[in-house]
């Protein structure tokens, strides 16, 4: 059953006859030399980063990111294709689309669990990369897991003190540091995390190129809101003074001033 397309490759519903559970396979071409090095990052982020001892000392952090169960080749389709956890509630872009939510006991828990897996992440040298409410699996319980690793980035040291500056990512949620091709590190997702829940709350991609005259037109003009007008703000609808400057600190144009995952959680 086709679920979507990720970044790296279509994503379909399976079931994995072994354990008697529903799955989620990735097919990744490897035809071309760019989805080889993404079905590598994918690999490296799920398995070398998620899996063994780590993952149990991180305790319920690790739950906040998709389960990684097994790859094999499919020669029929040139295609490597990657077994993951399967979540049966969709994703944050369907509340999205749905209008979002004005409840904000529940943007917190949301909140709380994306914060949750980019600490995770961040401590084991890790960027996203792209972090947006695409990405943003979720349980019909409630529980909520960062997916799709293909342009994920491992960095020398701590997420938060490396460096990167490959432009890689979906623009609308894109930090400024990285839509001006400077370095950027872990504060890039934070950015990201910030536009998502900003547009869960809002219902729409919190900077969009509506309006523009032509998808050209767009692309830029998009680009230059994002590096040069104010951040968007969670204004009006009776959301808490507390909520409206956490989000307003994770949307901070320099990233040095966004807060780490750790303080995202202490908040």
């Amino acid at each position: 059953e086709p679920l979507g397309e990720g970044a790296s490759g279509a994503v379909h519903k399976a079931l994995d006859l072994v354990d008697l559970r529903f799955v989620a396979i990735k097919a990744i071409s490897v035809g071309a030399a760019p989805k080889r090095r993404q079905l590598v990052a994918e690999l490296l982020a799920l398995y070398g980063a998620f899996q063994g001892p780590d993952a149990e000392a991180a305790g319920g952090d690790a739950r906040h990111v998709v389960s990684f169960y097994d790859a094999f080749a499919h020669a029929p389709t040139h295609c490597a294709w990657l077994m993951v956890e399967y979540l049966d509630g969709g994703s944050l872009q369907d509340l999205v689309d749905r209008g979002g939510t004005t409840d904000e006991a529940l943007l917190a828990r949301l909140a709380f669990q994306i914060a949750r897996g980019l600490r995770y992440l961040h401590a084991r040298g890790f960027v996203h990369r792209d972090v947006k409410p695409a990405n943003m699996l979720l349980s019909r319980a409630g529980a909520l897991k960062i997916s799709d690793f293909g342009i994920a980035r491992r960095l020398d040291g701590d997420a938060r003190g490396a460096m990167a500056r490959t432009f890689v990512g979906t623009t609308n949620y894109m930090s400024p540091e990285r839509i001006g091709g400077q370095a950027y590190d872990g504060g890039a997702d934070v950015w990201g995390f910030g536009a998502a829940v900003l547009a869960v709350a809002l219902g729409r991609a919190p900077f969009s190129a509506a309006g523009a005259s032509s998808a050209d037109d767009g692309y830029w003009t998009l680009l230059d809101d994002i590096r040069e007008k104010p951040s968007p703000q969670l204004d009006g609808g009776g959301w808490s003074p507390a909520i409206r400057g956490f989000l307003a600190k994770c949307l901070a144009k320099e990233s040095a001033a966004r807060p780490s995952a750790d303080a995202m959680l202490a908040h």
